[in-house]
């Protein structure tokens, strides 16, 4: 008997072990389980948060590839700026060239008329003028303004008075 009771008791105590055990287990099994759930939820809103995350990329790639393009086109378009101006500049310059020479030619020109207008100096000349009584008469002997002279007179005055503006005398040979 007292053996038999021993072992009963010792039965009893594994038994209610065995049971708190098993409630434990249960306890973290169920515990495991609840994290386990978490988890899933977890591991299904990352992957939610990587398809937003793939999709701003996305995105992101687009606009900067748009920049790209844009960037390229500012460029040509610089490109062409530069050329214009380069362009201008030529322009510019052969402009100036031009007016350079325009200038020498009209130096040359004023130079040059007023040489002839030094040798019309030696020559005199006399025009006829109508008879302010008879519109069909004419007398001579009366000086006037000769027509070389005026034209001296002109071509000196467009040059800014470059050569010396010839008077409306009249003109003797000397």
């Amino acid at each position: 008997g007292k053996g038999f009771a021993v072992v009963a008791q010792e039965v009893r105590e594994l038994a209610q072990r065995s049971a708190s055990a098993a409630k434990e287990i249960k306890q973290l099994i169920t515990t495991s389980s609840e994290q386990v759930k978490t988890g899933a939820k977890l591991v299904n809103e990352t992957g939610k948060a990587l398809e937003q995350i793939v999709s701003e990329v996305t995105d992101i790639n687009e606009h900067v590839s748009a920049i790209v393009s844009a960037a390229n086109e500012q460029s040509v378009g610089l490109q062409e700026i530069n050329q214009s101006i380069s362009n201008i500049d030529q322009v510019t310059q052969q402009n100036a060239a031009v007016a350079e020479q325009s200038t020498a030619a009209s130096l040359s020109l004023s130079e040059e008329v007023s040489r002839i207008d030094e040798k019309l100096k030696g020559f005199k000349t006399r025009f006829k003028e109508r008879d302010k009584n008879n519109d069909v008469g004419i007398a001579e002997g009366k000086e006037g303004n000769s027509p070389v002279h005026s034209l001296t007179n002109k071509v000196a005055h467009s040059f800014g008075g470059a050569a010396a503006a010839v008077k409306d005398e009249a003109w003797e040979e000397s």
